[in-house]
Order: structure tokens, then C-alpha cells, then sequence
């Protein structure tokens, strides 16, 4: 649920005393309105006001068509996203003179968190043939775009295409895994499983999704032996020639059942990759995870954990086109829990992050090996 959603709610729920409402105009702020005003409430708007939608749609009334709304009281949810046409469509809400206008855009609301009355989510089980068969499908996308697009797919930003990237935007990509580093230091002397960086010197950690490198190149500095596994043999190549290390063991891992040689080590690491699975796998991938830790090891993992409507139905997601493109899943926060219990494991940290860059509710989550 995005920022703009919560405002939208927020202005909903300031004005539910009085629960007729106006809608106006109908961009994109309004068709939001409109769906969370319907879905989230039960309510059913008067009217849509929007000038130029009203000359092609019946169901869409114009400003001057404001006297055909038989309420007497009503308030207005005014929200554009267009700054260019806010002044022009703000003057003419004088035709809605002596009711109640709500700017949502302008809205000040605070409480950027989770809301925690959201939907459960539905997802459904699959057997481990499903599972595999899953697994394939995404493994083959990543091994497409580890030799179409192998920087961009790592961070998503036009500057890595292939066409655009030069000496300046490698080493600026490459660079970017320093911060990962610290923020790995960083969380493991917070929790107090090491007292200062010179501790990691004598443990061992796993990256689940090493990509290119990026990050695998810093850890190798700082850590005392570093398994980089990824399932895209392109993006393998590069990470093994960019990060020649003797401390660094890279393993290709072609079918789920690979996961459950991960080796024991101090540290487990996986950010911005378990996202790309679908629930089932993402459960197989962080059990085995989990597994792998040594006792008082730490896990430190990213994945969303709530979309509003999001769904996976198996017999759907298979039969549906999967034309290589990057694919975003959750998995709710109940059954990472779960894992982590069944795994002797427990939550250290848990924390909001913006990591899927979506409107999803993203977290970064510390588990903590226990006997």
C-alpha cells in the first residue's frame, strides 16, 4: 500500500461522519478513491466529477451537471497527481461552494507504516513436482536476463543497461555493494554477534543471489570465506571474473534440490532476491537458509511480505504467459516466522525497508540461530 493510498484512507475515514461523497477529478488519484472507497468501505460514491471524461462517458457528470446530485450534503475528495492542471481544476471547485472539499494530495499524514488492518492475502500450497517445475521457469528468466541485461537486472536503473553503461557507471554499480557491507557489519555488531568488523575476519558467509558480484566482491574483503550461489549461469561468468578472490567459492545452482547443500557457515545474506520467487519457493529457499546456519549464526534477508490483493493460485500461475520478464512475490510474515521457529531460529530485527521498489511492505529481517 503506497503512501498515497493511506492519505486517500486517511481522508476517507476523517470524513465517515458524513459518508456521501464526490469524486473529483477521475486521473489516476481518482480512480484510486474510487476503488478504495469501494473496496475498503463498502460505499458507493454519489458522483465522479470530471470535465472532459463526462463528454465521452454517461456515468461521469461535468462541474455544471452538479445539480443533478440529489444529496444535499456531501464531501468532495479532490486529489490530482498532475501539478500543471491543479491550480486550473482547484478554481473550479467554487461550484461545489458550501460543501465540505477534502485536498487529499495535500493532505498531511504522518503514519507511513504498515496498516495493520490490511487483507489476508491468499496463496496456495504446491507439491514439490509443482515447486520444481516453478523453479525452472524462473531459473531460465534469470539465465535470459543474466545475458541480456545482467547489471540492470541486478539494480534496476536505465544508467546499467547495456547500452548505456561505461567505465564511470561500473565502477559506480560495483561501488554500491560497499554500503551492503556496512549495513552487514553494521547489523551483526548491533545484535552483538561480533564486536567490531575485525570479527567477521573469522566467519563464514553465504550470499543467496550473488548476481554479478556487486556485493560479493566487498564481503570477500571483510569475511573469512564467501559462497556466492546464484541460479543464472550469465550472471555467474561475470561475478567470477570480477571477483577473483581466493576466499570465494561461486556454486551455479540448477534445481531446488541444490539448496539443501548449502554448507554451514556464520552468516547467511540474501537481499533483494527471494523476491523474485513465487511463495512456495521463496518458503524452500529460506527453510534451507535457515538451515545452513551455524549455532548463533545470523540469517539477514530481505522479502516483501504484503501487496494488497496479491494471490498465487498454482493451476493460474502456471498456465500463464511468462515471457522473461522480472517477476515480484510476498510472502507474509506469519509463515517467515514459522520457518524461523521450525529452524531454531529467532527474530533479532525486523524492519520496513524500500527494497522491492514497489508499492509493496517490504522488510529486512535478522534471525538469529539458537540451541
Amino acid at each position: 500500500m503506497t503512501i498515497n493510498d493511506r492519505k486517500i484512507l486517511c481522508a476517507i475515514e476523517r470524513n465517515l461522519v458524513n459518508d456521501k461523497f464526490v469524486i473529483f477529478p477521475f486521473g489516476n488519484w481518482g480512480k484510486r478513491v474510487k476503488y478504495l472507497l469501494n473496496k475498503k468501505y463498502g460505499i458507493q460514491e454519489l458522483a465522479i466529477v470530471d470535465n472532459g471524461l463526462s463528454k465521452l462517458r454517461e456515468d461521469i457528470l461535468s462541474i455544471h451537471d452538479i445539480k443533478t446530485i440529489s444529496a444535499e450534503d456531501y464531501v468532495v475528495l479532490f486529489a490530482v497527481s498532475n501539478a500543471e492542471v491543479y491550480d486550473e481544476l482547484w478554481a473550479q471547485l467554487k461550484f461545489f461552494k458550501g460543501k465540505s472539499i477534502c485536498d487529499i494530495a495535500s493532505l498531511e499524514y504522518d503514519n507511513i507504516f504498515f496498516p495493520m488492518c490490511s487483507e489476508k492475502l491468499y496463496i496456495e500450497e504446491c507439491d514439490s513436482l509443482q515447486r520444481e517445475t516453478i523453479f525452472e521457469m524462473t531459473r531460465q528468466t534469470w539465465s535470459q536476463l543474466g545475458s541480456s541485461q545482467p547489471y540492470w537486472s541486478v539494480l534496476t536503473n536505465k544508467r546499467y543497461l547495456l547500452e548505456n553503461i561505461g567505465e564511470k557507471e561500473l565502477a559506480d554499480f560495483y561501488a554500491s555493494g560497499k554500503e551492503q557491507l556496512s549495513a552487514i557489519i553494521q547489523t551483526l555488531i548491533r545484535n552483538d554477534i561480533i564486536k567490531d568488523k575485525r570479527d567477521a575476519k573469522s566467519m563464514d558467509i553465504t550470499e543467496v543471489g550473488c548476481g554479478v558480484g556487486r556485493v560479493t566482491k566487498h564481503l570477500s574483503q571483510a569475511f573469512n570465506k564467501v559462497i556466492a550461489i546464484d541460479v543464472s549461469a550469465g550472471n555467474m561468468e561475470i561475478a567470477s571474473m570480477m571477483v577473483q578472490e581466493a576466499n570465494v567459492s561461486f556454486e551455479l545452482y540448477k534445481c531446488m534440490e541444490d539448496y539443501c547443500r548449502m554448507p554451514k557457515v556464520d552468516v547467511v545474506y540474501s537481499i533483494i532476491v527471494l523476491q523474485h520467487n513465487v511463495p512456495p519457493v521463496i518458503e524452500y529457499i529460506l527453510q534451507e537458509m535457515l538451515r545452513s546456519l551455524k549455532i548463533g549464526g545470523v540469517a539477514i534477508f530481505q522479502v516483501p511480505t504484503y501487496r494488497e490483493a496479491y494471490e498465487f493460485k498454482i493451476n493460474a500461475y502456471m498456465d500463464s504467459l511468462h515471457d522473461g520478464k522480472m517477476e515480484m512475490h510476498i510472502l507474509p510474515q506469519k509463515r517467515i516466522f514459522e520457518i524461523a521457529y521450525a529452524n531454531e531460529c529467532i527474530p533479532m530485527e525486523v524492519y520496513q525497508d524500500k527494497l522491492s521498489g514497489q508499492d509493496d511492505f517490504s522488510c529486512t529481517f535478522v534471525m538469529k540461530k539458537v540451541e
